[in-house]
């Protein structure tokens, strides 16, 4: 586990070892917001940039959580990067 100074530099053994995790949220004031989370059309522009990040290796993995399986159906026949599960 990484402690020390935040202006110190990871090595590349450490690297390895570290996972961090981020999630996205909407920020809107509006209730169409909300609607707009759960449209296909909406999350693609955010999953394609995603993807770009992997496949540039500035991240290892994506993954979402919170969708139903219709939308889950629709990511997996047009993302690049697919969905990938790992065991609890």
């Amino acid at each position: 586990m990484y402690s020390g100074s935040s202006n110190r530099k990871i090595n590349p053994e450490e690297r390895d070892e570290l996972k961090v995790s981020a999630k996205l949220f909407i920020a809107g004031s509006n209730s169409s917001s909300i609607r707009e989370a759960v449209n296909m059309k909406y999350l693609q522009p955010y999953w394609a940039e995603l993807e770009n990040l992997v496949q540039n290796k500035k991240i290892v993995a994506i993954g979402t959580s919170d969708l139903d399986k219709a939308m889950l159906e629709q990511l997996f026949l047009w993302a690049q990067v697919k969905l990938g599960s790992k065991p609890g």
